[in-house]
C-alpha cells in the first residue's frame, strides 16, 4: 500500500480453497505485526473471535518490532 508504505499480503489459495502448509517453528525467523486492512467501512460482523478468518487482508506493519519492544521491557527492568 504506496499511502500507508506497508506492504499487504492476503491468504493463500488455490481454485478458491485455502492453500497453506505447516511450518517448522525452526524456519521462523522474526515476527510481525499485523494490522487489518479496514477498507473505506468497518465490517460490524466483526469480533475478536471471527475477524482474523473474516478480513481477507491484512498490512505488515514495519513500525512495530515486537523483538525489539520486548528487549526495550527487559532492558527498563534492568535485567540485560
Amino acid at each position: 500500500d504506496p499511502d500507508l508504505d506497508m506492504f499487504v499480503i492476503s491468504r493463500s489459495t488455490h481454485r478458491h480453497q485455502q492453500h497453506a502448509e505447516v511450518v517448522p517453528v525452526s524456519h521462523i525467523i522474526h515476527s510481525c505485526h499485523l494490522v487489518l486492512n479496514f477498507g473505506h467501512t468497518i465490517d460490524l460482523n466483526w469480533t475478536t473471535d471471527n475477524v482474523n478468518i473474516m478480513c481477507d487482508q491484512f498490512h505488515i506493519n514495519p513500525y512495530i518490532d515486537m523483538h525489539m519492544l520486548c528487549l526495550l521491557k527487559l532492558w527498563r527492568k534492568n535485567s540485560i
